[in-house]
């Protein structure tokens, strides 16, 4: 009678799991049974001409050529296209013919300035014309950037037996510092034009053997122009919103004055006390450490393009497709420009 009755606590107590464990084969029965192969029906359509370029005043022109893939073909890589006839339209008058510089890439000898429209044609054999154009923006006037810097952490770094000490005690050589760069960009927008903005920014660290190493930065960009949600301040560098992914907005709420665009920025340093040196494991020491700030004015064609591209990235199972925005006249691709303006900030060491 106890051995039974232990018997059924013990099932009892185990009841639930049984329960997800066959709700879980249930339903996964039920989308093996409801599988179905359907045949594709549809009308298979011929390759087009695919043209990726993107321009910026006083560089060459270069653009890739490809060939479009159906999307049920299995293949990995797109075809490039060599052979082709690239030719370039300066205001439409035509430059030159672009070079082919193999593996699809082709480049002119001709370097645009801001504000010429550039048209590019490409012919080849057994595909149909196609036509891109865009017109290259004028660099964007920046007032100023004004810089706050919080000190949100400092932890203190230990070391057990300092050298030069017979002491097995912990001691403090330095501290960790955590801080938060609140900026403040002013810059002028044209009032003649609809315009549109990319904000671009890098961190440079530079070594005190000559290297130097360029990355992306994490900035929190809830600024009311890029459509983003506020920070909650619970973690604002989240790798940023899959909604604007590529910090674009327009100058819809702003046009023809002068705008105030606000971001944050998170930086770490390493502070040392006086006469305490770090372990020399024999990596180069950081002796500068700068924020790349780089707003950039981009045509229109780039601007919903690289919208179309933040959209698509949506992880969300049942959301509707998004079709990327596409400027190329019988055939698919995107030829845009953008156009830098720069400033250099340094970032506390």
């Amino acid at each position: 009678m106890t051995n039974d009755v232990r018997l059924l606590k013990r099932v009892s107590s185990n009841y639930p799991t049984y329960l997800r464990v066959i709700s879980s084969l249930l339903f996964l029965l039920i989308f093996i049974s409801c599988e179905k192969e359907i045949a594709f029906s549809g009308k298979v359509l011929e390759p087009q001409l695919v043209v990726n370029s993107f321009i910026t005043p006083d560089s060459l022109v270069v653009a890739q050529i490809t060939e479009s893939r159906f999307f049920l073909n299995n293949e990995d890589t797109f075809r490039i296209v060599e052979g082709a006839d690239v030719q370039l339209f300066v205001d439409n008058v035509f430059k030159e013919q672009m070079n082919d510089e193999k593996y699809g890439y082709y480049k002119s000898v001709y370097a645009p300035k801001a504000g010429e429209t550039i048209r590019l044609v490409i012919a080849k054999t057994g595909f149909k014309t196609v036509s891109c154009e865009t017109e290259v923006k004028k660099q964007t006037e920046i007032l100023s950037v004004d810089t706050t810097v919080t000190l949100t952490e400092s932890m203190p770094i230990t070391s057990y037996s300092y050298p030069n000490t017979n002491s097995d005690s912990i001691d403090t050589i330095g501290y960790s510092n955590s801080y938060i760069l609140d900026f403040t960009l002013k810059f002028k927008d044209p009032a003649e034009t609809a315009d549109y903005y990319r904000l671009d920014v890098k961190r440079q660290e530079t070594f005190e053997d000559g290297s130097v190493v360029i990355s992306d930065a994490v900035i929190d960009f809830t600024d009311i122009v890029s459509g983003k949600k506020t920070s909650s301040g619970v973690n604002i560098f989240d790798g940023g919103n899959a909604a604007n992914s590529y910090n674009v907005f327009s100058d819809e709420i702003f046009n023809g004055k002068e705008y105030p665009l606000k971001f944050k920025f998170k930086e770490y340093s390493f502070y040392y006390l006086p006469g305490k040196t770090t372990i020399n494991d024999g990596s180069p020491r950081s002796i500068k450490k700068e924020l790349i700030v780089d707003l950039q004015a981009i045509s229109r064609d780039y601007y919903l393009y690289l919208k179309s591209r933040s959209a698509s990235g949506n992880d969300i199972f049942f959301s509707e497709p998004v079709q990327i925005y596409n400027n190329v006249e019988n055939g698919i691709g995107i030829l845009g420009s953008y156009t830098n303006n720069i400033v250099k900030i340094e970032l506390p060491l």
